[in-house]
């Protein structure tokens, strides 16, 4: 995999940028761009599950999961950071509060299930420091404590922050299987009841189980309900469904999990003569929760270990339209799906510049929503005539973003047809 570190303002190469690349399942690596900004893998990496994190002196650090096509370069573009400082104190007492962790994040980011840009921990006086922030009145720093609430501040460059918090509640319990043995490695959060994410370490309101199956979750807001989640590997995730909630009075809550095996989803994508597509990817949710995406492969795609209730996927295929699917899960059954994929619409034309000359290498991108929590992009190039092709798509409005290098980006909506489109770029 290749990649192209450039500043977001002028598109100048970043050299001696770092790339912190994570696949899933393996070890981390970090790359060093060079001059002309550039650095690519020692070896291939899958793309499912991997996330990149990218830093350079005097820009924000950015996080990422690329999506590049075959032969592909990801061009990473960073914005212009900032220095960030200020002291984290008991808001009862006044006291520093040393060894609190304090984490920058940027504009929409949502902080209780997204990474950090940049984070750092507070010293005896309970200060900290750190450079590489967001650029942005509405990016936010956000301080952990144990036993205290997390506050969150908006930053202004140059201006120290105070963050005072305030004591906050505790839950804690066992874990335990169908057989009542404890389950140790589980992962235990709260979430409120407006959230379907199940957060995880390091979240302040995440813990893992040890080897008694005991957890301890501390920090909670007083007088406020939450729910109990819990999931473990072999076993189906739990949504607790009495709230959990501390108070000025009852600061100290035991709330005991009890695991189920769950059941187990077979999605079997075929074409319109019923041969195997194994190329189809299969994206699954339970209500508002996305539970993550599948390629099929020519045995199906196999979900595990799935709490009973309502559940949805998503097919992806590429030549073939998507689709929706709504389906009931009871525990311990197993349900085997065919889903048979339909043809879809094109989207096609010429990418052209004011005067009418066509322009090679230009990128349309397609993002939309799968209809089951997650997200699929889809981006291709310009032929050097500058033709371009977007197949497989629902008979319905899309948003596609042009950009070509020396020209405006644009943005614009069109639907699929036999018509070609002719896409002109100031």
């Amino acid at each position: 995999m290749r990649f192209l570190v450039r500043a977001e303002n002028d598109e100048a190469p970043l050299g001696g940028a770092q790339i912190e690349v994570r696949p899933r399942d393996e070890e981390k690596f970090v790359l060093t761009t060079d001059a002309a900004g550039r650095a690519a893998t020692p070896r291939a990496v899958r793309l499912e599950g991997l996330e990149v994190t990218t830093a350079a002196s005097g820009f924000a650090r950015q996080h990422r999961r690329p999506e590049p096509g075959p032969g592909e370069e990801v061009v990473i573009e960073l914005e212009p950071g900032r220095h960030v400082s200020g002291r984290v104190l008991d808001a009862r007492t006044s006291e520093p509060l040393a060894g609190a962790r304090v984490e920058a994040y940027g504009r929409g980011q949502d902080v209780d299930i997204a990474l950090p840009i940049v984070e750092s921990t507070t010293d005896s006086q309970g200060c900290f420091a750190f450079d590489g922030a967001q650029d942005d009145d509405e990016a936010v720093v956000v301080a952990h404590a144990p036993g205290h609430v997390s506050r969150s501040a908006t930053y202004e460059d140059g201006k120290a922050i105070l963050l005072l918090l305030e004591p906050g509640g505790t839950v804690r319990g066992v874990v335990r299987g169908p057989d009542g043995a404890p389950v140790s490695g589980a992962g235990v959060s709260v979430a409120s009841f407006s959230k379907a994410r199940l957060y995880a370490a390091p979240s302040p309101r995440a813990a893992s189980t040890n080897a008694d199956g005991r957890y301890v979750v501390d920090g909670l807001p007083l007088g406020t309900p939450f729910r109990l989640l819990c999931e473990a590997e072999g076993f189906a995730q739990f949504e607790g469904v009495t709230p959990v909630e501390t108070t000025a009075v009852v600061r100290d809550v035991v709330r005991d999990v009890a695991l189920s095996r769950g059941a187990t989803l077979l999605v079997r994508v075929v074409d319109p003569n019923g041969a195997p597509l194994s190329h189809a990817n299969v994206d699954l949710c339970h209500g508002a929760e996305y539970r993550g995406r599948l390629n099929a492969g020519s045995d199906g795609a196999r979900f595990e270990h799935l709490e009973a209730g309502s559940w949805r996927i998503a097919i992806w295929t590429g030549m073939y339209a998507a689709s929706v699917h709504d389906f009931e899960l009871v525990d311990g059954e197993t349900k085997d799906m065919q889903i048979r994929a339909e043809p879809g619409g094109m989207i096609s034309g010429v990418v052209v510049d004011v005067r009418g000359e066509p322009l090679a290498r230009a990128n349309i991108s397609l993002k939309e929503d799968s209809g089951c929590g997650g997200a699929t992009s889809t981006t291709v190039s310009t032929n050097l005539d500058g033709t371009f092709q977007l197949r497989g798509l629902a008979a319905r409005p899309y948003e596609l973003t042009v950009s070509a290098k020396g020209h405006k980006k644009t943005t614009l909506t069109l639907t699929p047809g036999p018509s070609p489109q002719r896409i002109e770029l100031p």
